[in-house]
């Protein structure tokens, strides 16, 4: 049976990815560190928030950590910004995330555009959604606390084959609001494909609890 080597220890050479991850976990740990260039982030570092300081702050990131790491999870949003010669710096991140024998992880959860872009104009929106839908995600967004698509996008995006919808995405608490989007998208006759998302990865499951109870006691859901 063929081998590679992954992080200097014996693979099988067709192992899946979770085979991959468990021999770099035994031998670097199970992190992984996310890659979010962000502007703030790039200007926090000194850099020119631009190609050069994006490809710059990547690959002084890799340098100082990547072979001590099981994965590294770039997010494309924060390169995809700069058009093709961002996605140009992506390709060598990935590949130079490979060279230094760590996995790849791809972040494309679209919620992060609004905060890559800031506002966004009803056209470019509506592209935004078409993309999406073109190949069949939901353009629902899972860590804002709001109504996801907004109500306006709705039927569109249910015209087109959109199938779900958040009445809040990380849940928070606040009972009043999520009734009023509960009522908005009752009357849309579309309640059936309506979610409420709590919250992932918390060590405080006691506010977890909160957030549950806050809904099951909520008049609406009854």
């Amino acid at each position: 049976m063929s081998t590679s080597n992954i992080g200097n220890v014996q693979s099988p050479a067709n192992a899946g990815f979770a085979e991959r991850f468990a021999v770099l976990r035994e031998r670097r740990g199970p992190f992984c560190l996310g890659l979010d260039p962000s502007p703030a982030l790039l200007d926090a570092w000194g850099l020119e928030d631009s190609v050069e300081g994006l490809r710059h702050f990547c690959f002084t990131t890799f340098d100082a950590a990547a072979d001590q790491l099981s994965a590294i999870k770039p997010q494309s949003a924060y390169f995809e910004r700069f058009g093709s010669k961002g996605i140009a710096v992506l390709e060598d991140c990935i590949a130079a995330i490979r060279d230094r024998r760590s996995l790849a992880l791809l972040d494309v959860k679209r919620g992060d555009i609004g905060r890559v872009h800031g506002k966004i104009t009803p056209e470019l929106k509506r592209r935004y959604i078409d993309f999406l839908l073109d190949h069949r995600f939901n353009p629902t967004e899972q860590y804002a606390d709001k109504l996801s698509p907004d109500a306006q996008d709705i039927p569109y995006c249910f015209e087109r084959g959109g199938n779900t919808i958040y009445l809040s995405g990380n849940f928070t608490g606040n009972v009043e609001a999520l009734r009023g989007r509960y009522d908005a998208v009752k009357q849309l006759g579309l309640i059936d494909h309506a979610l409420v998302y709590i919250g992932d990865e918390t060590k405080d499951w006691n506010q977890m609890r909160r957030r549950s109870d806050a809904i099951r006691i909520c008049s609406v859901f009854r």
